[in-house]
């Protein structure tokens, strides 16, 4: 979309998927607006959205794990900021 100011756009930012403060939105539309005809929009490419084309299998993916050199630490939160909550 299309936001005929920056404040509107910072203002979306805050109500997205992931909810962010005003100074976090700021700072987000610091580097992520770019100005467009009518406005203000942010600059991604939507793309990233989409699903990779890329499967691995499990035995291609633990291929991978295997050959990690460095120490490592997996941490597998119950909850999160994505999680749906029953209500």
């Amino acid at each position: 979309p299309v936001y005929s100011t920056l404040d509107r756009a910072i203002e979306a930012r805050m109500k997205g998927v992931v909810a962010v403060s005003r100074e976090a939105a700021e700072l987000l539309a610091q580097r992520g607006l770019m100005p467009v005809p009518g406005g203000y929009t942010w600059r991604s490419d939507s793309r990233l959205t989409l699903a990779s084309p890329m499967r691995l299998t499990e035995e291609q993916a633990m291929a991978f794990v295997r050959r990690v050199a460095c120490p490592t630490q997996l941490v597998v939160a119950e909850d999160g900021m994505l999680a749906k909550h029953p209500e």
